[in-house]
């Protein structure tokens, strides 16, 4: 009976562990389809820069993940986006806002809620011959949203003009 229980906990192990990796974000699926990076930036950071960038604003907790991509000077910037909304709302995100300005500027909010509260974020733009999306997970309100990726934005860039320096 122990063997049983054994092989079966062992099992149950790796299918949560493969369940867990198997979940990508949008911006992880777009990268596998567009596996290019002429022109592509992209921005990945974990929970522990997250937390080292909020830590002094004891009011908003930190994201759990953030990730963005860029893909910059591209004919093709335009389908690519089209494509990458497709793409999230294939994946059960809701689009909570879209704004279109008269000079072909586009911005897509997108929402999926998780378990315990917490929420996924997709903001994606087109401009021109440019695409861009922000992918941000955790408990955060849309009213914030912009406050929270002005501030990573903002210590993004400090961190990397330190380790430039350094």
């Amino acid at each position: 009976m122990q063997k049983h229980f054994f092989i079966l906990s062992v099992i149950t192990c790796m299918l949560v562990i493969f369940n867990v990796k198997a979940q990508n974000t949008p911006i992880d699926d777009f990268l596998k389809k567009y596996p290019s990076r002429e022109g592509v930036t992209t921005v990945s950071l974990s929970q522990q820069i997250l937390q080292s960038y909020f830590d002094e604003d004891k009011n908003r907790k930190a994201p759990e993940s953030y990730s963005s991509i860029t893909v910059s000077k591209n004919e093709n910037a335009f389908e690519k986006f089209t494509n990458f909304n497709k793409m999230v709302v294939s994946s059960k995100y809701e689009k909570i806002l879209e704004v279109n300005k008269e000079n072909s500027d586009i911005v897509c909010y997108y929402v999926k809620k998780m378990n315990k509260g917490a929420k996924e974020t997709i903001v994606s733009r087109q401009q021109k011959d440019m695409f861009s999306a922000i992918y941000i997970k955790g408990d955060i309100e849309i009213d914030d949203l912009d406050w929270y990726l002005t501030t990573i934005k903002r210590k993004t860039k400090l961190k990397i003009l330190l380790f430039i320096q350094f």
